[in-house]
């Protein structure tokens, strides 16, 4: 019986990417990744908690999507697609006694990027039907304004600043006193 020959398998060698952050959040490194091919990272998507990335306490409750975008001298860069709140964090917002409004809907920005966008209201005080209606209809109105003319990573920023909410609290404070304004979603949807 003649005896078989080793085969040999060529293995490609692997070397590390460092995926970096992008500008509005200083270029910092947020992970590497080990790959043959940098170029297969693209298209990838990281979930990070923003209290790592800007160091503010605050943001712990929030965890950033991101999609790498390029590779250049050894490095992927990426974009922001989205935000997302912890459901815990959402559920300490809610007490007895109050109303929660939800909402969810597609919308898009000035640069013709479509997300998905899922705002709270929370109130002081239990509120009708028809309050709650005209509440959930002033803040879309105010989304759609707002969204219509700022690029969809401006938006992000101002939403992560907590800048929209606050502009769209106090509007929404004259008809009900309101207790919290939160957007608590907010992606990029896959365009068909």
């Amino acid at each position: 019986m003649a005896k078989k020959k080793k085969e040999f398998i060529k293995v490609k060698k692997k070397k590390w990417v460092e995926v970096i952050a992008p500008d509005m959040f200083n270029k910092q490194q947020i992970g590497e990744s080990h790959v043959e091919e940098s170029t297969s990272l693209i298209g990838r998507q990281l979930k990070i908690n923003l209290m790592t990335l800007t160091r503010d306490i605050k943001k712990q409750n929030i965890n950033a999507f991101f999609k790498i975008a390029e590779i250049k001298e050894n490095k992927a860069f990426t974009k922001i697609i989205g935000f997302t709140m912890v459901p815990a964090a959402v559920r300490r917002l809610v007490r007895r006694r109050r109303n929660k409004i939800e909402n969810s809907v597609i919308l898009t920005s000035k640069d013709d990027i479509s997300f998905r966008i899922k705002p709270i209201i929370i109130t002081h005080n239990k509120i009708s039907k028809a309050v709650a209606t005209d509440m959930s209809t002033l803040l879309l109105n105010e989304l759609k304004e707002v969204v219509a003319k700022t690029p969809y990573t401006v938006l992000l920023s101002m939403i992560l600043a907590n800048k929209l909410q606050r502009e769209i609290k106090s509007k929404l404070s004259k008809i009900v006193p309101t207790r919290v304004v939160e957007i608590r979603y907010a992606k990029e949807v896959a365009k068909k």
